[in-house]
C-alpha cells in the first residue's frame, strides 16, 4: 500500500467560499496523489476537535486514538480513506454544487 499524507491544510472557516477552497485543495491533492503518484490511501493528521468535520464532509475515518504530537504540542488523530473511495465519490457527486443543499459532503464542490 502506497500512502500519501495531506498536511498543513488550513482554511479560515468563516471566509466566503471556504468550503469550496478546501474541496478544491483536496481535489488537486487527490489528482496528484492518486492519478499521478499512484498512491492507494490518503492519511491526514488532525486535532481531535476536527475529526467530526473531516468524517462528515469528506468521509475520512479515524485510524488512531488521540495521541500527543510533540511537533505541535497538541493532541492529534490520524484519519484515512482509500483513494478509490474518493474517486467513486467524485464520480457520483463531483461538479454538482447544487447538491450541497441535500448532501453533507464537500464532494459536490469537486470538479467532475
Amino acid at each position: 500500500i502506497k500512502l500519501c499524507e495531506f498536511g498543513s491544510l488550513a482554511v479560515e472557516r468563516h471566509a466566503p467560499g471556504s468550503k469550496r477552497v478546501l474541496a478544491q485543495i483536496f481535489h488537486l491533492g487527490y489528482l496528484h496523489a492518486h492519478r499521478r503518484a499512484r498512491c492507494d490511501r490518503l492519511v491526514i493528521e488532525v486535532n481531535p476537535r476536527h475529526v467530526a468535520f473531516y468524517r462528515r464532509w469528506l468521509g475520512l475515518l479515524p485510524y488512531t486514538t488521540p495521541r500527543h504530537n510533540p511537533r505541535v504540542d497538541a493532541p492529534a488523530v490520524l484519519m484515512s480513506l482509500d483513494f478509490n473511495t474518493i474517486r467513486d465519490r467524485i464520480a457520483l457527486l463531483g461538479g454538482q454544487p447544487e447538491k450541497m443543499a441535500t448532501q453533507r459532503s464537500l464532494y459536490p464542490l469537486f470538479w467532475d
